[in-house]
Parts: C-alpha cells; sequence; structure tokens
C-alpha cells in the first residue's frame, strides 16, 4: 500500500512539473508573441511616417525641371531639401503638399487630354516640341509658349490649337498648395 501510495505521489510531482514546465513554455511563447506584435506595430509606425513623408513630397517648396523623348514626367519636392529634378519627358512645378506620384498622374492627364484634341500633321514623324503650360486650379490655361519649337510651323500651329481645344483641363489636384502649376510637357508627332 505504501509503494502505491509513493507510485501516486510521484506520479502526482511528474504531473505537476509537467504542467509547470507546460505552462512556463505557454507563457514564454506569449511572451515572444507579445514582443513580436511590438516590433511589428513599431515597423508599421515607421512605415506609416515614410509613406507620409514620401506622399507629401518633404517640406517646402521644389522646382521640377526635365526633359526628355516622349510622355510625361515629374517634378517633385525632395524631402527637407525642396529642390527637385524632372525625369525623362517633361518637367514641372512641385510642391511639398503634392506627392510625386500624383503629380506624374496629373501630367498624363494633361498629356493624354491635349494629345487626344490634336489633330497630329502627317509625316510629323520625327518632330518635337515642348510645351510650357501654366494652369489655375479649375484646370484653365493662364499661359501657354513653345518652349522648344519642332522647326515646323504646322506641327508647333496644331499643338497649340489642340491645348485651346483640349480646355478646360483637369482640374488641380486638390492637395495641391498654391493657386496655378507650371508644367513642362514634350509632344512628339508620328508619321
Amino acid at each position: 500500500m505504501q509503494e502505491k501510495l509513493a507510485r501516486l505521489r510521484e506520479r502526482q510531482v511528474a504531473q505537476e512539473t509537467a504542467e509547470t514546465k507546460a505552462s512556463t513554455a505557454a507563457q514564454q511563447t506569449v511572451a515572444q508573441l507579445r514582443e513580436q506584435q511590438v516590433q511589428q506595430e513599431g515597423a508599421e509606425q515607421r512605415i506609416k511616417e515614410l509613406r507620409a513623408r514620401v506622399g507629401s513630397g518633404g517640406a517646402g517648396e521644389g522646382s521640377g525641371s526635365g526633359s526628355g523623348t516622349a510622355g510625361t514626367g515629374s517634378g517633385s519636392g525632395a524631402p527637407g531639401g525642396g529642390k527637385g529634378t524632372g525625369a525623362a519627358g517633361s518637367g514641372s512645378t512641385g510642391t511639398g503638399g503634392l506627392s510625386s506620384i500624383r503629380l506624374r498622374a496629373y501630367q498624363a492627364e494633361l498629356q493624354a487630354k491635349i494629345t487626344n484634341a490634336w489633330n497630329i500633321p502627317p509625316q510629323s514623324k520625327d518632330l518635337r516640341a515642348e510645351v510650357l503650360l501654366i494652369i489655375d486650379r479649375s484646370g484653365n490655361v493662364e499661359k501657354s509658349s513653345l518652349v522648344q519649337g519642332s522647326g515646323n510651323a504646322l506641327f508647333d500651329e496644331s499643338l497649340q490649337r489642340a491645348i485651346k481645344q483640349a480646355q478646360p483641363l483637369p482640374a488641380l489636384p486638390e492637395d495641391y498648395a498654391t493657386s496655378s502649376l507650371r508644367v513642362t510637357l514634350n509632344f512628339r508627332g508620328r508619321g
């Protein structure tokens, strides 16, 4: 009888030890999961902060300029410095409040609307022109001028007509800080 009692006590002690080990392991797992959660939340916060910085284009105003072969480009305010550069295609003015992605999308919209209104003259394959537009908040062109003409009067005039016909252009993005946008777009002929 005493042997049975001793075995039962050993089993009880072993069971309590196993339960204690399991409980300790569970507590360690919970602690590790909490630590991972804290690290993940910190990483998510850093990502949010970076997105906010990148999305806003940085502090201050930036000016963009650029040139290229075709399409639209961008000018954006770089974080902190306020100076921007244009990507191949066209340059523009970026501001601290307008992300370069939204600015590029807006420029692409402008380019598409003007191109759709443009009757490109035949035999204009190698012709290119660069146009400076100043656009008010409503999308009206305050000023349009050729920065670099194609050398072909018919081509250049048809492009100027297309700009007039495409008006009003899309309104400026809501987060654009100033009352007008200076944007340079490049156009190529077809043929």
